[in-house]
């Protein structure tokens, strides 16, 4: 099981009883707004095509044995560990369908919570680059 991040739209967004009211010719529509989506059927699916899955086709870091996908689902659309560009597009997908992006433990993102994440993931990496060029503590040569 993986973190999720959901687009939703409610009536009462403080009411998380209420369901996500995005139906499903909205998310036909959007998906065909967006050229970088796609409905196609790739190598190893196994689920007949119905609209619920969507690919994201132009991620910039990502290949594509491994696109990131979008589902819908009861009126919600969302994807599994999201990171940064994900969360961008998809709060792109929010604000067309006057929406709000959250997470599964009800955070909701913005664009500059994305930032703040983009980062603090860029200076993670960096630093991750950088240790590797030092030599353990225990090592004196």
């Amino acid at each position: 099981m993986g973190y999720e991040v959901h687009v939703v739209r409610r009536n009462d967004f403080d009411n998380y009883e209420e369901e996500s009211n995005i139906s499903i010719q909205e998310w036909k529509q959007l998906v065909d707004t967006f050229p970088e989506l796609t409905w196609e059927q790739f190598e190893g699916d196994t689920k007949v095509l119905d609209y619920e899955y969507s690919y994201w086709l132009a991620h910039p870091e990502i290949d594509e044995s491994n696109r990131p996908w979008f589902q819908y689902y009861k009126g919600t659309i969302c994807t599994k560990w999201a990171d940064p560009a994900c969360l961008k597009l998809l709060l792109m997908m929010a604000e067309h369908l006057n929406a709000r992006l959250v997470g599964d433990e009800g955070e909701q993102y913005t664009m500059k919570e994305i930032n703040r994440l983009e980062a603090n993931s860029k200076s993670r990496s960096s630093s991750t680059a950088t240790n590797k060029n030092k030599k353990p503590f225990w090592k004196f040569w």
